[in-house]
Parts: structure tokens; sequence; C-alpha cells
């Protein structure tokens, strides 16, 4: 017991004599505070940010404005708060777009304006072309990006909160269409700054854009800076640096497309509540505000229903005769034109201050003649069919075919249809309705379509047709119905049952084989774009064919992710109009799409298979990368 105590005692004082020895040596005396001065307020400097809130002047506007929230966007729709108060002050409706599918052409179709904001995933090449189209049909586009906002940030993820990706090749993927490109970077002033290196002071605008009228200051809180084959719109002092461009001054935060439809900016937070009201930071948003509400689309027929802007009359050139089935047509035009903000009814004539959609049959065509004439087109009745002669596109029987005309003046939008008989006005119609114009060829105002043979046709007599057809070696498709080309200038694309049974009876070869290059057997890599000379002195029958081939357990989910596009001197063949043919046994599925190409005139001919692979394909044998592979055929008939 005595042992103990005197351990206890030892280990006091190893653990006293430290502390006492410190006293002793540091604290020589009690600590004297002294008087403390009594403090002046008014020596205080207010160090607190500037506020300048902006009484803003909406411009008159309209449009819809869709901000995309779909590429995994690192912002939340209260950021932008005041941008979209402004944006809706203006007259804009706005929709915000978070589906999965991606942009389209569809979705873009009745937008004004469209706002990208820190996207976090690329754009398809898909999705690009269907908003560069949108910018150069009028639509305006504004982009934004954060260095602070960076892609796939997991607060749980230990190495991606150190190390998280950068978001730059989300936002250059739609950027770089459009000539601009983000820097990795940021901007930073040390000399002079908002109270933050990196909270960048600036004071040089274009003094020639609206966009920059009355802004004298802005504060940019972390900004990248941009390069554009455009004007700058805002550019850096000479003591603003970025950490990547080193030695470069002049660095602009802000930037426009060389086409003025795209502008690019570097930061976000300075959009922001409160950071908006700094400076003329609020006076500058107003502005981008006007801009994007003030956006005005070149509408086409492909725009419809959007491109007609006031209450619409149906106006059928019949005189003394409506088809009853028309009637019924107006209910599914309206429904389609209210979910525009317009309606449409049926009307005898024109009516000031309303826009017009005529239908008139060919042998009524006198009715709107005096549309056609505007545009040079003539219609003539020549052995009792009808010819159609347009300056722009050249001279074609009716047979199979629709006509549109878009004619636009200071006080109406006139669209005037034109069809082979009551029944194909009907269908010509249902393409307004569906938007479905992959079977037609546009030049300015006009759109010529091929339906194919009317299914109701009356069948020419027998002993006519007998004299009328050659004799030939029978074959055994030769009794299956045909088609007719698209025009004069294009071969002649098979009928299902035509295409089935020159395929199956081995009369058709596949389109590739007449080329002395076969190229390279899948897998293709994206991007590939492969090319097939073929050169003939005359027709032949060829196959046009594309299939994929995946295990029975990932082949549907392959095909959900494969988009094909078939392309004719220019003009999308429908998927619909193919032969689709599903094969396979318990080891592999396999699905193509074919038609027969025949009666093919002399001359030059582009036949493309575009195949995009929207994410990566694992068919259950190897992985296939996403994105675009091409297939381009060549030929030239006749020498």
């Amino acid at each position: 017991m005595r042992d103990i105590t005197k351990l206890l005692i030892v280990a006091l004082v190893l653990i006293i004599l430290p502390l006492a020895a410190r006293q002793v040596n540091f604290n020589t005396g009690m600590y004297d505070p002294g008087d403390l001065p009594e403090i002046d307020d008014s020596d205080l400097i207010d160090t607190l940010p500037d506020y300048n809130t902006y009484l803003d002047v909406p411009a008159e506007g309209g449009g819809t404005v869709i901000f995309d929230l779909s590429h995994r966007s690192n912002t939340f729709i209260n950021d932008l708060l005041p941008l979209r108060d402004r944006i809706s002050n203006r007259g804009a409706a706005i929709v915000d777009f978070d589906a999965d599918s991606g942009f389209s052409t569809s979705i873009l179709r009745g937008a004004t304006a469209l706002v990208i904001v820190s996207p976090t995933r690329s754009y398809s090449e898909r999705e690009r072309a269907a908003i560069v189209d949108f910018a150069e049909d009028g639509g305006r586009v504004l982009l934004i990006a954060d260095p602070t906002r960076t892609a796939e940030l997991i607060v749980n993820d230990f190495i991606t909160a150190l190390f998280p990706e950068s978001a730059i090749p989300a936002i250059n993927s739609i950027a770089n269409e459009f000539g601009i490109v983000y820097v990795d970077d940021y901007l930073y002033n040390l000399s002079r700054n908002e109270g933050n290196y990196r909270n960048v002071i600036l004071r040089r605008f274009n003094a020639d854009h609206a966009l920059t009228e009355g802004i004298d200051t802005l504060i940019m809180f972390a900004t990248h800076s941009l390069r554009s084959d455009g004007p700058a719109l805002i550019t850096a002092d000479r003591n603003t640096f970025s950490p990547v461009r080193t030695g470069e001054t002049g660095l602009s935060p802000a930037v426009l497309s060389a086409d003025g439809q795209v502008l690019a900016l570097g930061d976000v937070t300075f959009l922001t509540p409160p950071f908006h009201t700094m400076a003329d930071n609020d006076h500058f948003l107003s502005n981008i505000a006007d801009w994007l509400g003030t956006a005005q689309r070149d509408w086409d027929l492909t725009d419809f229903p959007y491109l007609l802007a006031r209450q619409v009359d149906l106006i059928s050139a019949v005189e003394g005769r409506i088809d009853p089935k028309l009637i019924l047509k107006i209910n599914e035009l309206d429904e389609v034109l209210q979910a525009a903000g317009k309606s449409i009814s049926l009307s005898s004539k024109a009516i000031a201050g309303h826009d017009s959609i005529y239908v008139a049959t060919y042998d009524e065509a006198d009715q709107v003649k005096d549309f056609l004439s505007i545009v040079g087109i003539a219609i003539t009745e020549e052995d009792e069919a009808f010819e159609i002669e347009i300056d722009a596109l050249g001279t074609f029987g009716s047979q199979g075919t629709t006509l549109f005309l878009t004619l636009e003046s200071d006080n109406a939008i006139i669209i005037v249809l034109v069809a082979e008989d009551d029944d194909a006005v009907l269908d010509g119609l249902d393409m307004l309705i569906n938007v479905d114009f992959d079977q037609c060829i546009t030049s300015g105002i006009i759109t010529f379509c091929s339906t194919g043979q009317r299914a109701d046709e009356e069948a020419v007599d027998e002993e006519e047709e007998e004299e009328q057809q050659p004799e030939v070696a029978s074959g055994p498709c030769d009794d299956l119905a045909t088609t007719e080309a698209i025009s004069a200038d294009f071969p002649r694309l098979g009928s299902p049952a035509e295409s089935q049974c020159m395929l199956e009876n081995g009369l058709a070869p596949s389109l590739v084989l007449f080329s002395e290059e076969i190229g390279q057997d899948t897998p293709y890599e994206p991007g590939d774009v492969y090319i097939y000379p073929i050169f003939s002195d005359e027709s032949f029958d060829a196959i046009w064919r594309w299939g994929w081939c995946a295990t029975p357990d990932t082949f549907d989910g392959n095909w959900e992710n494969i988009t094909l596009t078939f392309t004719l001197n220019d003009i999308d063949i429908p998927l619909s109009d193919f032969v689709v043919e599903d094969d396979g046994d318990e080891d592999i599925s396999c699905r193509s799409y074919y038609i027969l190409l025949t009666d093919w005139p002399d001359g030059n001919h582009e036949v493309i298979t575009e195949i995009i692979f929207e994410v990566d394909l694992d068919d259950g044998f190897d992985v296939y990368d996403a994105g675009s592979r091409i297939l381009i055929y060549n030929i030239s008939i006749g020498g």
C-alpha cells in the first residue's frame, strides 16, 4: 500500500513541476490591460455591399422561354427567380423542361428563347442539331456556367468532394456549336475587387449592343473567361487575370455568337439574390429579360400551330359543298390550336384580322389561283389528270401529292392546302396536326409532299393497262402493288410487299454490294463516316438495309436507345415505309429495316443511313460507345 502511495506522489510531482516551471518562466506578474479608449463611431467605415435595385421598365414582348433543367443542371429554379420574374413581366410564358428524353425539334417548336444554366451532362448530337436549327430560325439562346458549380458533386463521397469534376465539357458541348468556348478557369483581380480577389469589377462594355445599354459597372462573383467567333459583350480590365491564360489581359466573361443569337455568361451568382442588386447587375438583368422576352422566330410550316398568331378560319374553296368529314376535322385542329392559345372555326370567306387555312382539291384550284400565282405555281389539266408546275422545283403529276403554301402579310398568316381529292385534303390536315412533313420537300414558302398512290383510287381498266404495258417476262414480284417515285429525279421506293418479295427471292442484293469499297464491319466507332461510291451505266434493283443483333435479354433495351435516320437525296424517308424484320434464336435476337430501291433515273444520288446510339450499348457480347455512325452511298447512274 505504501508503494502505491509513493508512486502517486512521484506522478503528481512530475506533473506539477513542469507547470510550475512554465508559470515562473512566462508569467512575470499580473496582466494590466490599462485604460481602453472610447470608440468614436464617426470614424467607422461602412463596408457593407452597395445594393442598387433597378426600377424595371419591361419591354413589350411575348413568346415562350424554355429553361433547361434536363442535363443535371447544378442550379435550382429559385436561383434565377429575378430573371424568371422579369421575363414573365414581358408577357412571355416560361416552360421548365426536365424530361430525360432530351431536346428535340418538336420540344423547341413553339419556343422563342432557350435558357441553359450550369449543365453537368453533355448534349447529344441530336440535341445540338435541334438547338442550332432553333437559333437559325431566330430563337435566342442564353448560356450560363459558373466555376463554382461543378459536376457530380456528391457530399457523402469524400473523394468527389475534394476533387469535383469540371462541368466545362457539358456547357462546351453546346457552346462550341456557336463558336463559343468556355475556358476552365476563373477571373481574379488582386488590385481592385469587391471584397474578394475573385469578385471582379467590370466597367468596359460593348456600346453597340442593347444588352449593355445604361450599364456603368457590373460585379461578377467567380466567373469563367470565354472566347467567341462573335463580339465580346463585356471585357475585364488589364489587372484582371486568369490562372490558366497566363499573361493574357482583356479577358471576357460575356460574349455573343457571331450571328448574335446566343449570349454566353461565365457567372451565375451575379444574377441570383441578393447579388443581382449590386452595382448595375439588376439593370443588366432587365436588359437580358428584354433580349429574351422580345425574341422573334422565323416560323414555317413545321412550326404549326405556333406560326399562327390570331383567331384562325378554315375556308373551303369548294363553292356550295362542304365535306362533312371536314367539320369533324375542325375539332381535331381546334384541340391542337387551343394548346397554343388559339382556336379555329369554319368560314366561307376570309375575315379581316384573322389568320386563314384554305383547303382545295386540284380540280378546284382556280379558287386559290391568286395565292398560287404569287409563288409561280400553275395547275393544269392533262388527259383527265392534273399537272403541277412549280417554278422553284419543276413539274409534277398530281397523283399522290399534296401542296402547301405559307403566306404572310402585315395582318394575317395564310396557309393554302391543295390535294388530290377530298380524302387527300383531310390527310393533309392530319399532316398539319401531327407536323408530319417527312415525305415533303420545301422551297421557301412552298412545301410539296408525296403521299404515295391513294388506296381508294379507282383501278385502271385491265384492257387499257395491257395495251400500255410492254410484253416482258413475268417475275414472282411483278404482280405486286408498286409505288410512285417522290419525283422524276428520285429512284422509286418499293412497297413493303414488293421489297419483301424482291429480298426473299434474291432479286435485289444489298446496296453495299454494288460498291467496290465494302468498308468495315461493326463495331463502328462514334463519329465514323463510311462512304461507298457506286457507279452504274443503268438502273438496278437494290435493298437499302440496316440491322442490329443482341442477346435476347439486352435486345429490347438496345433498340430503345437506337435512333435511325434514312435519307434519300436530302429527303428523310420515314421508318414506316420500311419493312421491319425480326429474326433470331434462343441465343441471339436480330432486327433489320429494309426497302427496295429501283428505277434509278440518270444522275447522281445520295443515300444516307445514320445510326445514333443514344447511350453506350451492351449487346451481350461487346459494349459500343454512344454516338453517331453514318453510312453514305454516293451513286452515279448513266455515267
